[in-house]
Order: C-alpha cells, then structure tokens, then sequence
C-alpha cells in the first residue's frame, strides 16, 4: 500500500470522530461495560488482574483492526477512484 503512514495518520485524526457519531456502537459498549462491572464484582484479585489484561489485549486488537481495515479501505477507494479516471 503506498502512502500508509499517511493514511494511517488520517485514521487517527478520524476515529474518534467516526466512533462517537454511532449511536448503536456507544449502546453496545455502555452494555458491555456495565456487564464487565458485574463480572468483576464476582472475581478475586488475581482473576480481575488476569481480566484486565486481557480487555487491554482485546483492545489493542480492535484499534489495530480499525486502522487496518480503514487503511485497506481508503487505498481500495482511492485505487477505484483512479481507475474510474482512465
């Protein structure tokens, strides 16, 4: 992919502002959370420490995901548009 670096810096002076307009996702995640803060209420120390690792893990994931694919996504479109042009 040419230009990632760039593309990838678009992504993060967009995401947040893609994230916070939807609606459904802000719903999911307050269920989510509220969900996470009764299983941990259930947990001892070492289960909520072995908990928390692994929502920091699922979540590096999933910003690397949406950097991905709106990477993959922007050159798709961009490569679509320039074939368009010819």
């Amino acid at each position: 992919m040419k230009d990632k670096k760039e593309i990838e810096n678009l992504y993060l002076k967009y995401s947040n502002e893609m994230l916070k307009e939807d609606e459904k996702i802000t719903s999911i995640s307050k269920k989510i959370a509220l969900k996470q803060d009764e299983l941990l209420k259930t947990l001892n120390k070492e289960q909520e420490d072995l908990f928390n690792e692994i929502l920091e893990l699922q979540t590096e994931r999933g910003e690397e995901v949406n950097k991905n694919t709106f990477i993959f996504s922007f050159s798709l479109a961009t490569k679509l548009f320039t074939e368009g042009l010819k």
